[in-house]
Parts: C-alpha cells; structure tokens; sequence
C-alpha cells in the first residue's frame, strides 16, 4: 500500500537482475558467489516482522533476523534452505577463502568462513554472537533504548544499559521473545 516502498522493492529487483543478466552474459555466474542480504528487519509502517518482535533499530529478532540469499550454480544447490543463524562479520573470511587468499590479520578475524555451510550444508555449530545499539533512537521508547545482545544457540540474552536490566528468552520455544525467562533460569542468565 505504499507505493515509494513498492518502487524500491522494484528498483532493488531490477537492479539485481541486470548484476545476474550481466554474469551471465559474461560467463561468470557459475564461478561467482552471489549474496543477497539485509542490514536489519523491515520498518513496522511498512512491513510486518510477524511473529518476530521489534523492528529497525531494534535488537529483537524482527529488528536483527533477516534473510539471505547466497546463489552459485552447480556450488549451491537451487531450493536449499537453512536456519543457521550467520552473521556480516561472516563474509570477509567466507570472501577470502573463496579468492585464495589469507584474511589481512587472521587474529583479528571474528567471524567464520561459511563455505562449508553454504555448499555442503555443514553446521558452523554453537557459537556466540554479539549486537550492540549504544544509542537513543527514539528515548521513549525503551526497545530502542543502549542494550547489547548475545545469541547462543537457542538462547539470547539482552542487556539495558538505562536500567542495567537483563532479558532472557529461548528463540525455540519464543521466537517472539514475548516470555522473559531472566528469573525463572537464573543459572542459563549467569552463564550468558
């Protein structure tokens, strides 16, 4: 219903088609790693995040679970889906395997090389990953308030720098994180 959100959706999938139709036409799809991403969930007005909570500028899932897309013909197989859980920091290592080529300071490198997962679907396993909003988007709202957050496996923990609060959900169980379970799993809280 709005059309300057309609038109750049329309923009954004032309212009990625003539990237792909420019490959193509240049004998190079197949040896090109082609990743479609999201730098943070949709904005309410517009979009819903549904069943997922929050939005832009958000550390909740609909403000930081976005999808992917990765495409490489005959490398990755069409129709494939995963819930592996990746992150940006994940594309430089990825990127620099791909090219043969050593990252600049491998020990400052957090992220992971995901090659594996994205052509032979092999787990990067439990892993930790980290978010950090330091800032007052909109101050009276206290979603968008200073927080970090960690994700380990199932389990997220968001940490209130204005209150110095701790949320606790299971994204299992609750994808919504709509049940704070910060004291009914006081030893899970201790350990994240």
């Amino acid at each position: 219903t709005n059309a300057v959100c309609a038109a750049m959706i329309e923009e954004t999938d032309r212009s990625v088609g003539a990237i792909v139709d420019k490959l193509d036409e240049l004998g190079l799809r197949d040896k090109t790693l082609v990743l479609f991403i999201s730098d943070n969930g949709g904005v309410s007005r517009y979009t819903s995040q549904r069943p997922l909570r929050g939005q832009k500028c958000t550390l909740y899932e609909g403000g930081i679970r976005v999808p992917m897309i990765a495409s490489m013909p005959g490398r990755i197989a069409a129709g494939k889906v995963s819930d592996e859980p990746v992150s940006g920091i994940d594309f430089y290592p990825t990127i620099c395997r791909l090219m043969i080529v050593d990252p600049t300071d491998p020990a400052l490198v957090d992220g992971e090389d995901l090659t594996d997962l994205l052509f032979f679907g092999k787990s990067l396993g439990e892993r930790n990953l980290f978010w950090n909003f330091p800032v007052y988007n909109r101050p009276q709202d206290v979603s968008r308030s200073p927080r970090s957050v960690m994700r380990r496996g199932d389990w997220k923990i968001h940490h209130r720098y204005e209150d110095g609060g701790y949320e606790l959900y299971n994204l299992r169980n609750d994808i919504g994180e709509s049940e704070n379970l910060a004291e009914s799993h006081p030893k899970v809280l201790e350990e994240m």
